[in-house]
């Protein structure tokens, strides 16, 4: 395999150290971060060994927790809002708000 030059940037779901496995894990993750499927990349990612999960760019793993955050708080919403309508528990805005709460930081 070539190594790339000063002028040039490996790529990071080529890393000579992993198997072709794990590399074709990598592609997996970077086609759907450039489909913009960032929750799937996010799902396929947190699966893989860290040896693999580390030549994961940070940058694009905060994109990947970012989106799976967002979506998260989305489905915590809808089915606070389904409960809520439902009468099953007068307490559910409030575990909805700690649950959203917890899941920001």
């Amino acid at each position: 395999m070539k190594q790339p030059t000063k002028t040039e940037t490996r790529d990071w779901t080529d890393a000579p150290h992993l198997s072709e496995e794990d590399r074709e894990d990598l592609r997996q993750v970077r086609d759907y971060i450039n489909k913009g499927q960032l929750e799937s990349a996010h799902n396929t990612a947190k699966r893989l060994d860290t040896i693999v999960r580390d030549e994961i760019p940070s940058a694009l793993w905060t994109q990947m927790e970012e989106a799976t955050t967002k979506y998260t708080a989305k489905a915590i919403r809808a089915a606070g809002q389904r409960l809520a309508e439902m009468g099953e528990n007068p307490q559910i805005n409030q575990m909805v708000s700690d649950l959203l709460r917890l899941l920001h930081g």
